[in-house]
This record gives structure tokens, sequence and C-alpha cells, in this order.
């Protein structure tokens, strides 16, 4: 008797791809969705950290120059960040919404475990009589929000004959 084997290692085969594919499917394809949330938060802490960081030292570079001053920035916030100015203490505070709660290492970033947040803080050192004024929207804003798109904002930083610093 002669049995045709070839049809049933067929069959074998195709069940041996389909057990991969419903593998591949369930574990590791969450897995590569983990992670790139991770990436996605490693890069706008980045970002946001990094457009802080410009505004902080312009503002500083500006302060202490002789005279009347101006430069123009342009920032780029990356969604789901805030940055804001703080014109009593004189610090620029920032807030990131994560999409993980995992803490990002190698950030200049708080992250607390039961909110997937992240936020910091940068002091400026400003002359001791220079007073600061954040008006980031033209209507007194000291906030800006990039809660559901990213944006781009050119930024002007005046220094005027008084030692004032105007940001907007």
């Amino acid at each position: 008797m002669v049995r045709n084997i070839k049809g049933q290692t067929s069959i074998e085969f195709m069940l041996i791809v389909l057990l991969m594919l419903i593998y591949l499917t369930t574990q590791i394809q969450p897995a590569m969705n983990i992670s790139q949330n991770i990436l996605d938060d490693t890069k706008r802490v980045a970002l946001t950290v990094s457009a802080v960081e410009q505004i902080s030292s312009n503002i500083e570079e500006i302060a202490w120059l002789s005279g009347q001053s101006q430069k123009t920035i342009t920032l780029f916030v990356p969604k789901k960040s805030t940055i804001e100015c703080n014109e009593q203490k004189k610090y620029i505070k920032y807030f990131i919404k994560l999409d993980n709660k995992a803490p990002i290492s190698g950030t200049k970033c708080k992250t607390n475990k039961n909110s997937a947040e992240c936020n910091g803080t940068i002091s400026l050192t400003l002359p001791i009589n220079s007073k600061l004024t954040c008006d980031f929207d033209g209507a007194g804003s000291v906030k800006i929000n990039a809660l559901n798109a990213s944006v781009r904002k050119k930024m002007i930083i005046f220094k005027n004959s008084t030692g004032d610093l105007i940001v907007s």
C-alpha cells in the first residue's frame, strides 16, 4: 500500500506556521508596542527638556548683558507637554504626559509611580534687581500648552534699559 505523505506534510507545515503567527501576534507585538511607547516618551522628554534649557539659557544670557538686548529663538514643544514660567520665583517648569508609567533613565525627569507624568524645574540665575515677565501667547499666559499637538513657537527675549526681562 502506497500512502500520500506529501499532503500530510503540507498540513503540518501550515499548522506550524499558524502557531508561529499566533505566538508572534500575542507575545512579540505587545512587547514591541510597549518599547515603541517608551521610545516616544523618551523622545518627548528630551525635546521638552531641550526647549526649557534653550529658554532658560537664553534668558540668562540676555539678563547678564549690559544695556538693552533682544534675542529671538524658535522652540519646538512636543505634544503632551507643558512649559510654565514662574515670574516671582524665577524658574521654568515642565510637565510631560507619558504613555507608560515606567521611569525613563538618563533624563532630567522626575516621575511618580502612580501617575504617567514627568516633570522638572530649571532655576534661572538672574541679576538681583531684574524683573522677569513671561507672556508666551501675547495675552499674559505663562504657559505653553502642547497637549494635543506639537507646537513650534517663535519667542522674543527682551531686556529693557532698567534691566527688566520680557519673554514673549
